[in-house]
């Protein structure tokens, strides 16, 4: 991945680094090394897809796409593993083409 493209265009890449890929796996990972940290996931029913005007026959497993949304600020908190922000995606569009 050429980073430094990837940053002339707004975006970075959340893709662990594989010294994180390598932790020991619990219970509910085994077997199932994630490549990207929980939560970043977005799972859309059918009744999100028809708010864009989608259905899922506009998506194939492994099709790039990009998405814009627009977040609200939820929670901010710290803890052992540093700080946290929560949003809250209000707004958003998936472009598959």
């Amino acid at each position: 991945m050429d980073i430094a493209k990837t940053l002339k265009a707004g975006l970075c890449s959340m893709m662990k680094p594989k010294s994180m890929m390598n932790q020991p796996l619990s219970a509910e990972t085994l077997g199932n090394k994630p490549s990207y940290p929980h939560g970043l996931q977005l799972h859309l029913n059918a009744d999100s897809m028809k708010r864009m005007g989608h259905t899922a026959k506009n998506y194939t497993v492994g099709q790039t796409m990009t998405v814009d949304a627009k977040v609200k600020v939820t929670s901010i908190r710290s803890d052992e593993d540093g700080d946290n922000v929560q949003l809250q995606i209000t707004d958003m569009m998936v472009d598959n083409k």
